[in-house]
């Protein structure tokens, strides 16, 4: 039962919100368990990897993200998504490296 709401939520949330609601209701089994509640297994999921957004008009930059989000005018007007983008110290990349 545990294990077909996670696949819904991994269908549906981000894998930040499934690892966090999975850390929520681990801990909850928990609690019911120590008051008698027989033991329920919950699904592993791995933790999601730290992100970072960067707002630039350098080229340089951009250049090292994994995604691209073009806006005119306030609005979405185009996404691109790169093959893992550029690694190594942001700002040697930049050539603002001293």
């Amino acid at each position: 039962m545990v294990g077909a709401i996670v696949a819904q939520w991994q269908k549906r949330y981000a894998k930040s919100t499934v690892y966090s609601r999975l850390t929520h209701l681990r801990r909850i089994l928990e609690s019911l368990q120590t008051l008698g509640a027989p033991a329920i297994r919950v699904p592993a999921v791995p933790r999601p990897q730290a992100r970072a957004i960067i707002a630039t008009h350098d080229e340089r930059v951009a250049v090292t993200a994994d995604r691209l989000i073009s806006m005119r005018d306030g609005a979405f007007v185009d996404e691109t998504r790169l093959a893992g983008g550029t690694r190594g110290n942001l700002a040697d990349i930049a050539g603002l490296g001293g």
